[in-house]
C-alpha cells in the first residue's frame, strides 16, 4: 500500500514526532479501517520510508498500519536519543499515542 509521511506534536512537551502510514491497496478515505500501531524495539532504534513486508501484508490485508519514532530513536540528534536513557518506557508513551491520535483524526479509523 501506499507510505504516508507525517508530523505531529507529541502530547508531551510538543515535541515534532515523524511517523508513517501505510494505507491499504484501494484505500478510500470516505471509509473506516482498523488501526494497528508498530512499535520498533529500543530505545536505539529507528523506522524509516524503506520497504518493510510486514507492514505491507497487514496493509493487504485492511489494516492503516502507523510507525512512528518516538522520542528515543536514533538519527535525530544525540538529545533525542537520550530523552528516554534510563527511563524506558517513559514519555515515548505520550509520543506514541499522540501519533495515533493524529491518524484517528483524519478521520479513517474505525475507532
Amino acid at each position: 500500500g501506499h507510505v504516508e509521511e507525517i508530523s505531529f506534536d507529541s502530547s508531551k512537551d510538543k515535541r515534532k514526532i515523524q511517523g508513517w502510514i501505510v494505507h491499504p491497496p484501494d484505500f478510500d478515505p470516505a471509509k473506516k479501517y482498523p488501526l494497528v500501531l508498530e512499535i520498533h524495539g529500543g530505545p536505539f532504534a529507528d523506522y524509516g520510508d524503506r520497504f518493510d513486508l510486514e507492514k505491507q501484508v497487514l496493509a493487504s490485508r485492511g489494516y492503516v498500519v502507523l510507525y512512528t519514532n518516538p522520542r528515543g530513536s536514533t538519527s535525530y540528534g544525540e538529545e533525542f536519543s537520550n530523552l528516554i536513557h534510563h527511563a524506558y518506557p517513559g514519555d515515548d508513551f505520550y509520543d506514541l499515542n499522540s501519533g495515533v491520535d493524529a491518524v484517528i483524526a483524519k478521520g479513517y479509523i474505525d475507532t
